[in-house]
């Protein structure tokens, strides 16, 4: 009797290759990711995580690596004892158009799902991972919305953006490198504690932690402060931990100016006044890294410090000339009541209290060493925004944490080198 349940096995994923029973005929399909001969018996494969078996040797000729096969069969036992689909039938073939060998495949970074099923089950938990972090803030009223990926200027964070031109409005346009500042222009217009979970774009190097197109959440709290947020963030990973079965972890917080002022073994970096004196205490040129002290003390804890720091944690009050979208911390105006969230010397994400004095704003911008500044949000700080406090998240470094990978692209559908671009 055959099981016609299995006929989408692979990508229904309706049973578990345990759920198989003996001496039942069942209709499968999947890619072939592995071919192994033995005497009297072929073995294959395939990405569903089923073994196939051809005894018939005319059948299986034309196998090969990255062919997608529909196949009827018997579940018998192997020599070994795994439960494989013994293949009476090949009812349908569709051949792989490339003939994939490891050196080839492992230089295609595009090819490579073709024989690792790890491939997919990767971009489905990224679906479940970030349905899990909408869960989470919806069930907290939260409320979800979408803000424009295309932007007149470069804004909400420090980064190099990607420059476009709108041949419409014949004007040049950048895509979004955050979504904070439109996130907050909708709370000026009355939408309260709202999330976005969204692409941004950092024209930058990448590496097993960066990648140039990610996937970034945001989230904003009125009449909340960065404690409140730090709760949130809080309760979101034990949420998320509890979802996936993971066990549940500690936080650590700690002072960034204290850490470096321990580092450098003096009684208080907030009392340093320049790059050159920062140099001479690091024992290091500090100018090529930095173009302030804060810079400098951002630069030190990165490069010298995180490492030492393990699990997760977070490290607050960043001086508030390097964090000029953060309010300032009430009781010491050198620094802003901000924070990284850290897992040992991986940046998670950030979070603030948010500037809402739209003086100090403008002021803050106009320091900063660009010319390119969202004149329309600040225009728009000025009809009033309530205190609020928010955070952003980079999900493809949350799932490397979480599940232990090595690169953050393992997360991402499609990443691009310069093997995938045509030769001049």
């Amino acid at each position: 009797m055959t099981n016609t349940n299995l006929y989408l096995f692979k990508r229904a994923n309706i049973l578990k290759l345990e759920d198989l029973i003996l001496e039942n005929e069942y209709q499968i399909y999947g890619r072939v990711v592995r071919k192994r001969n033995h005497p009297g018996v072929v073995f294959l494969d395939l990405d569903s995580n089923i073994q196939i078996a051809f005894r018939n040797f005319n059948l299986v000729e034309k196998c090969k690596l990255g062919d997608l096969i529909y196949v009827t069969g018997m579940i018998e036992n192997s020599s070994s004892g795994l439960k494989t689909l013994f293949v009476s039938n090949l009812d349908f073939y569709i051949p792989c158009g490339v003939e994939i060998q490891k050196s080839y495949y492992q230089n295609k970074s595009d090819l490579y799902y073709l024989t690792d099923n790890s491939y997919a089950e990767k971009i489905k938990l990224k679906s479940k991972f970030i349905n899990a972090i909408r869960e989470f803030l919806l069930e907290r009223n939260y409320f979800e919305t979408i803000t424009p990926v295309l932007q007149p200027f470069q804004s909400g964070a420090n980064a190099h953006g990607f420059l476009t031109y709108n041949n419409y409005l014949e004007k040049n346009m950048y895509l979004r490198i955050a979504m904070e500042c439109y996130l907050k222009r909708l709370m000026v217009r009355g939408i309260d504690n709202l999330f976005e979970i969204g692409t941004c774009f950092r024209n930058e190097d990448a590496s097993s932690n960066y990648n140039y197109e990610f996937t970034m959440l945001e989230a904003y709290t009125s009449n909340r402060r960065c404690d409140f947020t730090i709760n949130i963030i809080k309760e979101l990973i034990i949420f998320l931990c509890q979802k996936f079965q993971l066990e549940i972890p500690s936080f650590n917080e700690y002072d960034l100016c204290t850490e470096v002022s321990i580092y450098l073994n003096i009684p208080d970096v907030k009392k340093v006044t320049t790059i050159n004196e920062m140099s001479e205490l690091f024992k290091e040129d500090l100018s090529e890294h930095a173009t302030s002290v804060g810079e400098c003390i951002d630069y030190i804890f990165s490069k010298k410090i995180a490492h030492t720091k393990t699990g997760f944690y977070f490290i607050k009050n960043f001086p508030k000339e390097i964090t000029p979208l953060a309010g300032i911390c009430e009781d010491d105006d050198y620094c802003s009541e901000s924070a990284d969230f850290m897992f040992n010397d991986i940046e998670l994400g950030t979070l603030y209290t948010e500037q809402t004095d739209p003086k100090i704003q403008r002021d803050a911008f106009q320091r900063q060493p660009t010319e390119n500044i969202d004149i329309a949000f600040l225009d728009e700080l000025e009809l009033g925004l309530q205190p609020c406090s928010g955070f952003g998240l980079g999900i493809e470094r949350m799932l490397k944490v979480f599940f232990q990978t090595a690169q953050i692209k393992d997360f991402i559908s499609f990443s691009f080198s310069a093997i995938d671009f045509p030769k001049k």
